[in-house]
């Protein structure tokens, strides 16, 4: 019964934390790319 409301308090100030980020400005909404390796060549 304690991890299911320890579950459900963290979820939740997670996203609450998340959503303030977002309303500051804080959270960047767009991913960047990840540069690629060099392509492998067979031998």
């Amino acid at each position: 019964m304690l991890k299911n409301f320890y579950y459900f308090v963290v979820m939740n100030w997670a996203a609450l934390a998340g959503f303030m980020r977002y309303i500051r400005g804080q959270q960047q909404i767009t991913w960047e790319k990840a540069r690629r390796a060099a392509p492998v060549e067979p031998a």
